[in-house]
């Protein structure tokens, strides 16, 4: 199985990495095919793998009291799946299913849990990653069309939107 090279990563939390966080995850990710339908994380079970995204979509399903499924929020290319795992939890309320075709690189949560161990500054870039995940649900709860891709983009009239899009860019480490 090829080892990614940071230069190669279309994930954008992996390129912005510095040299030595990357190579701590780096001997630990391995290319996963994203499915349509492929469950990542099933609901209310531990969270044995984490997955970065390189092309396609997850989405977080939600399920409502009387079971209606929730679409909470979509991953691409800019994020994570397993962000519970950062916050020191092991399993999550949400399933985590593809939408659209693609890659990813996965790794197991335990791995993960060892990087961040050995790099405060790894810890906190991918702190920083889910507090924007956290605003992005936010702003999918309130209906207010958030962008599912990239950098959150003004799409609405709420002054949220420029805010936490200069914010994430810089959190992201881009333009």
């Amino acid at each position: 199985m090829p080892q990614p090279t940071q230069r190669h990563c279309q994930n954008r939390l992996l390129a912005a990495l510095p040299a030595a966080d990357f190579a701590l995850l780096q001997p630990h990710l391995e290319l996963a095919s994203l499915s349509v339908g492929d469950v990542l994380i099933h609901a209310n079970t531990p969270i044995t793998q984490v997955a970065f995204v390189e092309q396609g979509i997850v989405s977080f399903i939600s399920l409502a009291e009387d079971d209606q499924q929730i679409e909470a929020a979509l991953v691409g290319c800019e994020g994570m799946v397993g962000v519970p795992v950062l916050l020191d939890a092991d399993q999550t309320p949400n399933e985590a299913r593809v939408q659209m075709l693609g890659l990813a690189w996965t790794m197991s949560a335990n791995a993960l849990k060892a990087a961040l161990g050995q790099s405060p500054h790894l810890q906190r870039q991918l702190l920083r990653y889910a507090h924007a995940y956290c605003l992005i649900r936010e702003c999918s709860r309130r209906n207010e069309g958030l962008p599912h891709q990239d950098a959150p983009e003004a799409t609405s009239g709420s002054p949220l939107f420029p805010a936490l899009r200069d914010w994430w860019c810089r959190v992201m480490g881009s333009q």
